[in-house]
């Protein structure tokens, strides 16, 4: 124990001190992972999101598990007073689900598992009402980031990335995927409230729908 009575210097609290991110430190939790930034040295971790948040809640010390053991000793969480305020649409958080967005895109691409990202996709159905104006500020953000993403544009790419993007902001969308023939060719887009969000309306149009979803 340390001269005024608290805790010795790097170590571990127990249940009954609650441990908190700290000032540097910002997450966002897509599905079922927590994606935390350290600002300080400009590296992201990933974390299963019922852990990180079973800590934050005090329902299981640090020292019962590795990764808060870890968080500890890298200075991710505390147990100081100063807290790193909310900010769930900061540029850091936004740029957080840009880039989990285009992650998971990237990956059920690869995998050539749309049926997979359609299941994915319809975990992240939104049922309440929308807001239009803040879900064409989600595309505009979406469209900006995007160039600095790090792979070429691809209709499906660009489609289930934007999708994911606004699901997991409470938004509402659809994919829609489109073909024709002579010669044969398919299209990716996407939609809300019967407008198309991420490209030409009369492009799309020579496409006859094949799906749509969530």
């Amino acid at each position: 124990m340390s001269a005024d009575g608290g805790a010795p210097h790097g170590a571990l609290p127990d249940r009954a001190s609650p441990v908190h991110p700290a000032a540097h430190v910002r997450h966002v939790t897509i599905g079922k992972d927590t994606i935390v930034l350290d600002l300080r040295r400009d590296r992201y971790l990933s974390a299963p999101a019922d852990l990180f948040e079973a800590l934050c809640a005090g329902r299981i010390a640090p020292h019962e598990a590795p990764l808060g053991q870890q968080l500890i000793a890298q200075g991710l969480l505390t147990t100081d007073d100063v807290q790193a305020a909310p900010d769930a649409t900061g540029p850091i958080v936004i740029g957080l689900h840009f880039v989990a967005s285009c992650l998971w895109a990237q990956q059920r691409v690869r995998t050539r598992r749309l049926d997979l990202a359609l299941e994915d996709l319809s975990t992240m159905r939104v049922k309440t009402p929308d807001d239009a104006s803040a879900r064409a500020d989600r595309v505009e953000c979406f469209r900006e980031m995007r160039p600095w993403y790090p792979k070429r544009p691809v209709c499906l790419f660009d489609s289930l990335a934007l999708m994911h993007f606004l699901l997991s902001a409470g938004h509402r969308a659809e994919l829609v995927l489109g073909v024709r023939t002579e010669p044969f060719a398919a299209h990716a887009w996407v939609e809300a409230d019967e407008r198309i969000l991420n490209d030409e309306p009369l492009y799309c149009a020579s496409f006859t729908e094949i799906l749509r979803a969530p």
